[in-house]
């Protein structure tokens, strides 16, 4: 049985990639993030379903477990680190331009500070992380990326930079 559920929740993650590349290249970059989120939801809520038939409470819950494991993974180690990364964004501009590739000027056209901010408070808007107001931006609710940050900040009191420098 426990192969079984391995099995079913790499399918499901599978099914979930499958997805993304789909709904990647039928919605805006803006509405990445929200399209992720769904779905996985949508996805855990189908594949769940379609599994209670065959599976008892414990089995789902460790399907559960590994699914969402897996995605939580892929969009923390995966999604951030390519959304987040310049590095990685011009590279794959470079890979999606093809043959025909990208001179210096447009890279640098694209990328140059004022774009960036753009693209980043853009981003940050449409998560809902920040909001405008009264002619600033402001922090707002809980969400993604603030997750992100708060286990950041916990991991680093767990383990303060001195101790990790000292051990290198």
């Amino acid at each position: 049985m426990d192969y079984q559920i391995v099995i079913m929740a790499l399918t499901s993650f599978i099914l979930f990639i499958l997805t993304l590349i789909v709904l990647f290249h039928m919605t805006a970059q803006d509405e990445a993030l929200h399209w992720v989120v769904r779905a996985c939801v949508i996805i855990g809520i189908g594949e769940g379903w379609y599994l209670s038939r065959y599976f008892g409470l414990n089995e789902l819950i460790y399907w559960m477990t590994l699914y969402l494991l897996m995605v939580a993974l892929f969009v923390f180690g995966v999604y951030s680190a390519v959304e987040a990364s310049l590095t990685l964004r011009i590279l794959a501009e470079i890979v999606t331009a093809g043959r025909s590739g990208l001179t210096r000027q447009q890279l640098t056209r694209r990328y140059n500070r004022a774009s960036i901010v753009k693209c980043r408070i853009n981003r940050l808007l449409s998560t809902g992380e920040i909001m405008y107001k009264r002619g600033a931006y402001e922090k707002n609710h809980i969400s993604f990326y603030s997750v992100r940050e708060y286990l950041l900040i916990l991991f680093r009191q767990i383990f303060p930079e001195k101790h990790i420098n000292s051990l290198l």
